[in-house]
C-alpha cells in the first residue's frame, strides 16, 4: 500500500481552488465595478483580488473636481484616491481639503490649468489657469506635502501673477512667473528665518506690464544684481532669481540700467 502524505504548501495550494474546495474551480469575478476597498481579514481570495481591482482603478482615475460655491470644498475618498486632481469651475479662491487614508494615499498630480480661481490644499496655494501639473504627495504619516525638485529640476508650469506686491515665499521653486499688474510690482524676498527658501531653487520671472518690477532684499537679505544692471525689471525684461546660499541670491537677466 502506498500512502501519500500532503505537505502544507501543497495544502496550500490545493486550498487555492476557491470556495467550492477540491470539487470545484476558483469562482469567477462578480460583474460590476469594484470599489476601493480595503482587504480585511477573513477575505476570500476572490473577495481579496476584487478589492485589489478597486483599488488599482481608483489609483489610476483622474478626477475632475468642480468645488462649487464657498471657499472651502472637502473631496470625496474616490477623488482622493485618484492620481490626477484637476480643478476646474468654482465660484471663489478655495481651501481644499483631500481624504488622507491608506487607501488614497501616494503621489498626485495637481492640475489647475482649467480654473479660475486659486486652489490650497495643505497649506499649499496653487495658482489658477497654472499651466502643467504639479507632483505632490499624500500619506498619513506626513499629511499632503510637495513633491521637492531634485538639484537642477525644473518646473514646467507658467504663473500668471496680476497683483501689486509679492513675497518671493508666494512663488513656486523652478516656475516661469510673468507679473502683468498695471502699475509698479514689488517682489521682497524675506530672510530664509522669515520664510525658507528651499536650497539651490531658482525662480524665472518677467516683466508684462508697464509700471517697474523692483525686487527687494529683505532684512540680512543679499541680492546681486546683473553686470551693469539693477533690481528694477522693466516691461518686457525677464530674469532668473538663483538663491546661492542662505540669504544670499544671484539676479541673471536684463534689468534697469544702474
Amino acid at each position: 500500500m502506498i500512502t501519500v502524505i500532503e505537505t502544507p504548501a501543497s495544502q496550500g495550494l490545493r486550498g487555492l481552488k476557491g470556495d467550492k474546495g477540491d470539487a470545484g474551480e476558483m469562482p469567477t469575478l462578480p460583474s460590476g465595478t469594484p470599489t476601493n476597498e480595503a482587504i480585511a481579514e477573513g477575505n476570500t481570495v476572490q473577495e481579496a483580488m476584487w478589492k485589489l481591482q478597486g483599488q488599482t482603478l481608483a489609483a489610476r482615475d483622474v478626477a475632475i473636481i468642480n468645488t462649487g460655491a464657498g471657499s472651502t470644498y472637502t473631496m470625496t475618498a474616490e477623488e482622493s484616491a485618484a492620481a490626477l486632481w484637476t480643478f476646474v469651475g468654482g465660484t471663489a479662491d478655495c481651501v481644499v481639503t483631500p481624504v488622507i487614508n491608506t487607501l488614497t494615499q501616494g503621489v498626485k498630480y495637481v492640475s489647475t490649468v482649467f480654473s479660475g480661481f486659486d486652489i490650497t490644499i495643505g497649506g499649499v496655494k496653487f495658482n489658477k489657469a497654472a499651466y502643467g501639473s504639479q507632483p505632490t504627495f499624500m500619506s498619513e504619516i506626513s499629511g499632503f506635502i510637495l513633491a521637492p525638485l531634485s538639484d537642477g529640476g525644473a518646473n514646467s508650469r507658467v504663473f500668471e501673477q496680476d497683483q501689486d506686491s509679492y513675497f518671493l515665499a508666494d512663488l513656486i521653486n523652478g516656475t516661469y512667473n510673468y507679473f502683468t499688474h498695471a502699475s509698479a510690482v514689488t517682489l521682497t524676498v524675506q530672510p530664509d528665518a522669515t520664510a525658507a527658501i528651499p536650497s539651490n531653487a531658482a525662480y524665472e520671472i518677467e516683466r508684462r506690464g508697464a509700471g517697474d518690477l523692483t525686487i527687494v532684499a529683505g532684512s540680512g537679505v543679499t541680492i546681486l544684481p546683473p553686470k551693469g544692471g539693477s533690481l528694477i525689471l522693466e516691461d518686457g525684461d525677464f530674469v532668473v532669481l538663483k538663491r546661492t546660499a542662505e540669504n544670499e541670491y544671484k539676479l541673471h537677466g536684463t534689468t534697469q540700467s544702474a
